[in-house]
């Protein structure tokens, strides 16, 4: 849905290959409740997993989440000059695809 959108608050959506600081995001147009962001949803940085942890919601149908990134040591995981990018996307548990 493009009406969607995922924005990083703290410090951008990045963190060191191991032991990456949480950071706050939010979610806008998809409104989540504690129970629902951990049943319904995947917090992935490229295809490795990533922990997300309800924080809050208004009505203004923002939620606020804190994501923990994962080690980024798979054996996929590919680095130039020291540096892997990868998008950090939000899916559907059941299905995989892609919320945003």
């Amino acid at each position: 849905d493009t009406n969607i959108k995922l924005s990083c608050l703290t410090g951008g959506c990045e963190g060191p290959q191991t032991g990456g600081s949480a950071f706050s995001v939010s979610i806008t147009n998809f409104p989540l409740t504690a129970s629902n962001a951990r049943e319904l949803l995947k917090w992935q940085f490229g295809s490795v997993d990533a922990t997300a942890t309800f924080q809050s919601s208004g009505t203004d149908l923002i939620s606020y989440l804190t994501v923990t990134p994962p080690s980024y040591d798979c054996t996929a995981c590919q680095f130039a000059n020291g540096v892997a990018k990868v998008q950090l996307s939000v899916v559907y548990q059941a299905t995989g695809s892609e919320v945003s």
